[in-house]
């Protein structure tokens, strides 16, 4: 109702990600924005791979691939 049937963008933190709970939303309504200050290590990547498995789709929002990071994904 409050999208008028469009996906919803919500910004998540890193203990919403790592925690599970954005599992409570309906994957084809939403779209889920990991913020510039969420780093990339393999907790938060295996997160992300747990979440788009499960169909839901995930936005970076100001992401800098780094040399670092460049190894994670």
């Amino acid at each position: 109702t409050l999208t008028g049937g469009h996906k919803a963008f919500l910004n998540i933190s890193r203990p919403l990600l790592l925690d599970g709970i954005p599992k409570v939303l309906p994957p084809h309504r939403v779209v889920l924005e990991l913020g510039a200050e969420i780093e990339a290590d393999p907790a938060v990547v295996e997160a992300c791979q747990a979440l788009k498995a499960a169909g839901y789709a995930l936005a970076l929002d100001d992401f800098t691939l780094s040399e670092r990071t460049a190894d994670l994904v």
